[in-house]
């Protein structure tokens, strides 16, 4: 059987570039254009438990050269984000710190990247609380 289809590559000259050159392509091009390690990935923590353990994870996170640590949040509020998809299906939840403003005011915007399972069609915040002390 393999001897049949060696035959019939080297008849086929189609057949011989996809088989020898379009992998050899795809090594390089996959080789030297993708890369899947993941280094400086943002991440909001809240530290709810204020123990020595959770201080030692979150000096582990700020130690690590895979997250940076944008905000330890202690003492603000915290909004639970959702979005939902086409058929009003959750495809994203995150519990989001939002830092008090300097000014006092209770309004204020936050710029969160919100993973999602699938494509996003709605999106809600709901149920914001102060954060623990």
């Amino acid at each position: 059987m393999s001897r049949k289809e060696f035959t019939q590559v080297r008849r086929d000259p189609y057949s011989l570039i996809v088989v020898l050159f379009l992998p050899l392509i795809q090594i390089l091009l996959l080789g030297y254009g993708a890369r899947l390690d993941a280094n400086h990935i943002p991440v909001y923590v809240l530290d709810q438990e204020g123990s020595q353990d959770s201080q030692a994870l979150l000096k582990a996170f700020q130690a690590s050269p895979y997250f940076d640590v944008v905000k330890a949040a202690n003492r603000d509020a915290v909004c639970a984000v959702r979005s939902r998809g086409e058929q009003g299906q959750e495809v994203g939840f995150a519990m989001v710190p939002v830092p008090r403003r300097p000014d006092g005011q209770r309004t204020t915007t936050v710029d969160y990247l919100l993973a999602t399972t699938a494509t996003a069609y709605t999106g809600e915040v709901t149920n914001c609380r102060l954060g623990p002390r």
